[in-house]
């Protein structure tokens, strides 16, 4: 997995959260300062990457009802949760932008999809087994791609570099799903 290297044109949602924001979040708190600058080392740089997420439209009949849901699966690996949208995003206000700092989307349509469904089911079975009947899945458009902004905190000493990834939509901070996908979009 490698960042493009030529600058590209990609469709992205607009960023919520500022650089300044961001450098903020990831220094927040007293304690939580003195903990992650002991164990992580301080931070070191701070980036904006942008991940694809192949957006879907699926209606979704179960137990008799069906409704519409708009969903994002991370193009990389697929391995970072599913990204809920309340309305397709390319209808929002979609940011144009020219930008080094992009991954390419890695997974095929049918992978993709074969991801979606697996994980739509799990999330439905969690709720209850035995409240699940009549189950089907219908995506109604093939996926397009959104690139959702995220910043990239580096923290490290001499060697060792750590990172904390933050939504720059949603201003949270990932875990470490979306820790591993940036990891392993940096080292290509």
């Amino acid at each position: 997995m490698r960042m493009a290297q030529a600058t590209a044109t990609a469709f992205t949602l607009p960023a919520q959260v500022s650089a300044q924001e961001a450098l903020v979040c990831f220094k927040a708190g007293i304690f939580g300062s003195v903990f992650r600058s002991l164990s992580y080392g301080p931070l070191r740089s701070l980036s904006q990457v942008y991940l694809p997420f192949l957006v879907h439209e699926i209606d979704i009949t179960l137990n008799g009802k069906t409704f519409r849901r708009v969903l994002g699966m991370e193009g990389t690996s697929g391995v970072m949760d599913l990204y809920g949208f309340d309305e397709t995003p390319f209808a929002q206000a979609i940011a144009l932008e020219r930008t080094r700092n992009h991954f390419p989307p890695a997974l095929e349509e049918r992978q993709a999809q074969s991801l979606l469904l697996d994980r739509l089911r799990r999330m439905l079975f969690r709720r209850g087994f035995f409240r699940v009947l009549d189950l089907a899945f219908h995506i109604s458009s093939p996926a397009e791609t959104v690139y959702i902004p995220y910043w990239v905190g580096l923290y490290g000493r001499k060697r060792a570099v750590r990172i904390r990834v933050l939504d720059a939509v949603r201003g949270q901070i990932e875990g470490a799903k979306a820790r591993q996908t940036v990891l392993q979009g940096l080292a290509g």
